[in-house]
């Protein structure tokens, strides 16, 4: 998904010489859209205006503390299912075992007893970043060049603490980072907080009339 995205990006950037190019995605596609956005302004700075990550799945360990409290909040997205999703991701050893199940009875004893140590190829390598964006991130300090990025995080998701920090790791080197925070859980903030919601859609739009140009013909 990592490279069919980048190379969507470029085909964009090197098609529509002129045009301003905005890159969103929910959830796994917020980290989609997170990497690639990220990526895209490494290889053509100024050209890509936005990224938009709306409750992004970040994290592949799934251990922060919202990951425990909220595991269970919606039913959506539950640890353990992150987790297994995440392996199939990178098709890890542990997922290929057709045995393996998940277990959505035993929340507790399923985050202690994860071994974390899977991940450490991953995030010990140069491809790190494309898996979390934030091991690398590019030179955001050109505030003319650099996107603007806009995280909305969900206060009951379990994926909520991996945004924020995402959010605080990117608003180090940008000023044109936006934190929203908006109330309910997984998917679910953007069905119950409509203020939130509204929020982010003004905030994008204006993003869009500050960029907008005239399309390539």
């Amino acid at each position: 998904a990592i490279i069919d995205g980048l190379s969507a990006s470029s085909f964009l950037a090197e098609r529509f010489s002129t045009n301003p190019i905005h890159v969103a995605g929910i959830s796994a596609g917020g980290n989609l859209s997170a990497i690639v956005g990220l990526e895209s302004h490494r290889m053509y700075p100024g050209k890509f205006k936005s990224i938009v990550a709306d409750i992004p799945m970040f994290e592949p360990t799934s251990a922060t503390e919202s990951h425990r409290l909220n595991s269970r909040s919606s039913g959506i997205c539950p640890v353990d299912f992150l987790r297994w999703c995440w392996s199939a991701y990178f098709q890890l050893e542990q997922v290929k075992d057709k045995k393996v199940t998940i277990d959505f009875s035993s929340e507790v004893s399923f985050i202690d007893a994860f071994d974390s140590s899977i991940w450490s190829k991953f995030m010990n390598s140069q491809a790190s970043r494309l898996v979390s964006p934030t091991a690398d991130l590019p030179d955001l300090s050109n505030d003319d060049e650099s996107p603007t990025i806009l995280v909305m995080t969900a206060t009951a998701d379990p994926l909520h603490d991996a945004g924020v920090d995402f959010f605080k790791c990117v608003e180090v080197k940008s000023k044109k980072c936006v934190h929203i925070e908006s109330k309910g859980s997984h998917l679910l903030n953007n069905t119950f907080d409509k203020s939130a919601v509204k929020k982010l859609i003004e905030e994008w739009s204006s993003v869009f009339s500050a960029t907008a140009t005239t399309r390539d013909s």
